[in-house]
């Protein structure tokens, strides 16, 4: 099979880019999540809808776009924002296989490789989910692409933009760097290449700066961002630790561990495995062997793209991220992976050329007929028919009153809430406890400002992390805690029982047989027998919620067991063995 030429991208080709653009588009949108995914998707929606401020680096590319997406005339707005992830990560799969034609793979091979990309799981699930990757995505491929033309203008707004939205950006740089080097292009490329770079990264940020001087005050604004001061810190992540320690993790490095590095070295292997499948893999160590034969600049370019966007990400977040529930650890890293397998499935799309070129042509459209039709066949994405973050909120709401105090550990519940609070105003006046961000001012005043009659317990570091006596000074105010905090809990209080999905702090325990109706009544309203049907990915951020359903309903066990009830403790346990076997 005759392999494409790398010195152009002809009509033909632009009509296959669009072919697929739209075929991925029409996918993604038919599978697009309706509210919001797990992890940080809700504050995605919440901050698009309402064009606010996200937390550090604020995101203002990707918001602003997502609040111009949300008021189409094509769904509720929650829903568009979900589905823009869809539309732009399959314009990034278009420019995916331009770049494999500009680089010597044929057509068959090229479409292989795209499709093998473009239906695995991880982006596949960051196509219908509010989140920052698929626009990462989409400007990375497009950095590649452009980086082959020699314009310096597009090629500079394109890695500028890149820079302004996201920390990672930063990690492919030295790819792009060697690629423009590798061309020795003229001196005159090189004011013009650097003032876009410029001009870009800070125009999202001055379009922000601007909404924030002439638009109504934003809704959600969690930061308190205001003047232009506050918006290059926030460019700066000041309180994050910076470009480097923000792109992978959060700001506090500690002591270096090595083991930590193999582990999460080994969750990119295990994902590179499942999300190539052995073909692919395969495909990928003949293209690296393609390419050390013919072209050595080539495979230095991709593999600096891999090494380059994985090394930083698993150095810096195994060290800085730490808690001991490594399934939730795992889902926090696993999104950061995406770039690197770019350059992964770019390589496997060169040794199916290979194979290709050695092959009957019916062979290729064979190979790329397989890649399309077997990830559709044995399961697709699908976060159309459940909503399962905004179950675990209502549940959350149908387990307190309107007046408790809930705390929150979790970024799932805490941004879910948020959205409930700020869109939808279905949280009355509870009062969200954040432990992590008890240090922050701007926290504290909303505090005060959304309960005035909130008595806050402050110590040298903010708020008092001690919870007996926010139970003191708020008399009125029931306490209870995400059922991940179970244990937590029980230290403060020994008469901590289940309420609904909660967990609450009393003066005493209840009856056993009002613990056993207490159960009943969870089981009834709650969503914890839907969980197991829910088709939730161990692999996403939405493991926290398998972990505080599986919590709770161990926790009932444990009082319903002690009532005699053995009917209600089997029923109980049935589910607890449902959820976990999804884990």
């Amino acid at each position: 099979m005759k392999t494409g030429s790398p010195q152009g991208v002809d009509g033909r080709d632009l009509r296959w880019a669009a072919g697929i653009g739209s075929s991925l588009a029409l996918l993604y949108w038919s599978h697009h999540a309706r509210t919001f995914g797990a992890g940080d998707s809700p504050q995605h929606v919440l901050s698009a809808l309402t064009w606010g401020v996200s937390r550090p680096p604020g995101y203002p590319l990707y918001t602003a776009l997502g609040h111009a997406f949300s008021r189409l005339p094509l769904g509720s707005p929650a829903s568009l924002v979900n589905a823009f992830s869809g539309v732009v990560h399959a314009a990034a799969s278009a420019i995916f296989f331009l770049v494999l034609r500009r680089r010597r793979c044929g057509p068959a091979a090229a479409l292989t490789a795209t499709a093998l990309m473009s239906l695995s799981s991880l982006y596949w699930y960051y196509s219908e989910v509010a989140e920052v990757r698929a626009l990462n995505d989409l400007l990375a491929v497009g950095a590649a692409l452009l980086c082959l033309s020699g314009n310096p203008i597009l090629l500079g707004c394109c890695v500028g933009l890149g820079l302004s939205h996201h920390p990672s950006y930063i990690f492919i740089l030295p790819a792009i760097a060697y690629r423009l080097k590798d061309r020795r292009l003229k001196p005159q490329f090189w004011a013009p290449f650097a003032l876009s770079v410029a001009g870009a990264c800070a125009a999202p940020y001055a379009l922000l700066w601007l909404r924030l001087c002439w638009g109504r005050a934003p809704l959600y604004n969690p930061d308190d961002v205001r003047t232009a001061r506050d918006v290059l810190d926030l460019f700066l992540r000041k309180n994050t630790g910076g470009f480097a320690s923000f792109a992978a993790g959060l700001p506090e490095v500690r002591q270096f561990e090595p083991a930590r590095c193999l582990r999460e070295a080994g969750w990119f292997l295990q994902l590179a495995w499942r999300d190539l499948l052995p073909p692919g893999i395969l495909l990928a160590v003949l293209g690296c062997h393609r390419l050390w034969k013919t072209d050595r600049k080539e495979l230095a370019f991709w593999w600096l793209w891999v090494l380059g966007s994985l090394l930083p990400v698993v150095l810096i977040s195994s060290q800085e991220i730490r808690f001991g529930d490594q399934d939730y650890l795992r889902a926090m890293v696993v999104r950061f992976y995406l770039l690197p397998l770019i350059g992964l499935f770019a390589l496997a799309g060169i040794g199916a050329d290979w194979v290709l070129s050695r092959s009957r042509k019916e062979l290729g459209w064979a190979l790329a007929a397989a890649a399309i039709l077997c990830p559709l066949v044995l399961g697709s994405v699908d976060l159309s028919a459940s909503d399962p973050l905004r179950s675990y909120a209502e549940d959350i709401l149908r387990s307190s009153g309107p007046r408790d105090m809930i705390l929150l550990t979790s970024d799932e519940a805490n941004f879910s809430l948020l959205y409930m609070d700020l869109v939808e105003r279905k949280t009355q006046d509870r009062v969200f406890l954040v432990p992590v961000l008890f240090s922050q001012k701007s926290y504290i005043e909303r505090l005060s400002k959304r309960h005035p009659d909130l008595k806050l317990p402050r110590d040298e570091r903010g708020l008092s992390r001690s919870l007996s006596r926010w139970m003191a000074e708020n008399p009125d105010r029931p306490l209870e805690g995400e059922p991940t905090m179970r244990d937590t809990l029980v230290q403060v209080s020994s008469a901590c029982f289940p309420h609904g999905v909660l967990v609450r702090l009393g003066n005493g325990f209840p009856p056993l047989q009002e613990s056993a109706a207490q159960a009943r009544h969870f089981l009834a309203e709650s969503s914890a027998e839907k969980v197991p049907g829910w088709g939730l990915r161990p692999w996403t951020q939405e493991v926290y919620l398998l972990k505080a359903y599986a919590m709770i309903l161990e926790f009932y066990g444990s009082f319903v067991r002690r009532s005699g009830d053995q009917g209600l403790a089997e029923r109980v346990g049935r589910d607890f063995d449902a959820v976990i076997s999804v884990r």
